[in-house]
């Protein structure tokens, strides 16, 4: 973090790898050959660091459509948000880490408020995705909505810092067209499109319905996977 945790004299763990320069060194060289990284980083100077790099790697290597990706991305500076977009950078988050995240927030952050504030990029035009990081949470689409939705979070049954607050529109384009985008493949999956991967499923209900709580708790009536029915209730 930048700073440092409430009543400690530390802000955080930087690995070896990144300090011995390392990571660095090897990041130049992945970039050159012109592949694609997906790096994970949770605290705000951790964030900051990997925009940095990004700067480094367009002054060296030029711009090019790198889709650079930040994972978890949990904690960003204000100043920081609008890098995300200028520099193409995707941050692949996982909204459902709120239920225990907010509480220890709270805790050991004198700005909690910058806990899951990546709906800030979402008005801004930059691009995220969702993910679940299973198993360290459960593997449901659908409860990743609730919490992105909802933010009721362990402690905070009317919701922790609901200004930042995803509407369903923007939950399921992340967890859909943005995720193809992030893996180049845009043009063929993530939208219901003619000549697009028949990948998707057909919902009990209408999400557009339902409340954030009911959505926690949507049913899947039947699963295609390239057209094929995989399942079905």
């Amino acid at each position: 973090m930048h700073s440092n945790y409430k009543n400690a004299d530390h802000n955080g763990i930087k690995t070896e790898f990144v300090n011995t320069g390392e990571f660095e060194k090897l990041s130049f060289e992945i970039d050159e050959a012109g592949y694609q990284m997906s790096v994970h980083a949770i605290g705000d100077k951790a964030v900051t660091e990997l925009l940095d790099l990004n700067e480094e790697l367009i002054r060296k290597f030029g711009k090019r459509d790198r889709r650079f990706r930040i994972e978890h991305a949990q904690h960003i500076r204000e100043n920081d948000l609008h890098r995300f977009k200028e520099l193409n950078i995707i941050a692949s988050v996982q909204p459902t880490h709120l239920f225990s995240d907010a509480k220890t927030a709270m805790e050991i952050l004198e700005d909690y408020k910058i806990e899951h504030n990546y709906k800030k990029l979402f008005d801004i035009g930059a691009e995220v995705c969702f993910g679940t990081d299973f198993p360290v949470v459960g593997e449901s689409p659908f409860e990743t909505i609730y919490y992105a939705m909802t933010r009721k979070a362990n402690g905070f049954e009317n919701g922790f810092v609901t200004e930042n607050s995803i509407s369903l529109v923007d939950c399921l384009e992340a967890y859909t067209i943005n995720n193809a985008f992030a893996t180049y493949d845009e043009k063929e999956r993530g939208s219901l499109e003619v000549g697009k991967v028949a990948d998707l499923v057909i919902m009990e209900d209408d999400l557009f319905e339902m409340t954030g709580d009911e959505i926690k708790d949507a049913k899947v009536l039947e699963t295609y996977f390239g057209g094929i029915v995989l399942s079905s209730e």
